[in-house]
């Protein structure tokens, strides 16, 4: 199933998937680790690697896999960080984004208008 978007909670972090939404007890940076393992890498490895490819300084989008790409709407460390997956992405329209499962998801509009670019020259 495919994640829609990431983003903390008060219990842990709350996952968006297509079709249901699951809680987990642990942080964001442990939870992308094992996702990125799962895909024969880690957080660092893929957050460097985007980085230095793509002369990134900060908000780094995460390359998971083709179905997942993963883009943070402020800084990791920010309670209010939510990572949106590129893929799921239905339209952004000003500071909104409109997911495909319905969900809107507020942020910074030139901030993800760079973010946006970046995941387009990644994804193709």
């Amino acid at each position: 199933m495919e994640i829609v978007y990431i983003k903390r909670i008060y219990e842990g972090i709350s996952v968006k998937y297509e079709t249901y939404k699951e809680i987990y007890d642990t942080s964001i940076k442990k939870f992308l680790n094992e996702l990125c393992i799962e895909n024969l890498s880690t957080f660092d490895g893929r957050i460097n690697a985007v980085r230095i490819k793509h002369n990134i300084k900060s908000l780094v989008p995460l390359y998971v896999s083709n179905e997942c790409l993963l883009i943070p709407t402020s800084s990791i460390r920010n309670y209010e960080c939510v990572w949106i997956n590129y893929y799921m992405i239905q339209s952004c329209d000003g500071n909104e984004i409109k997911m495909l499962d319905g969900s809107i998801i507020e942020v910074k509009e030139r901030v993800m208008d760079r973010q946006i670019k970046t995941c387009e020259e990644i994804a193709f």
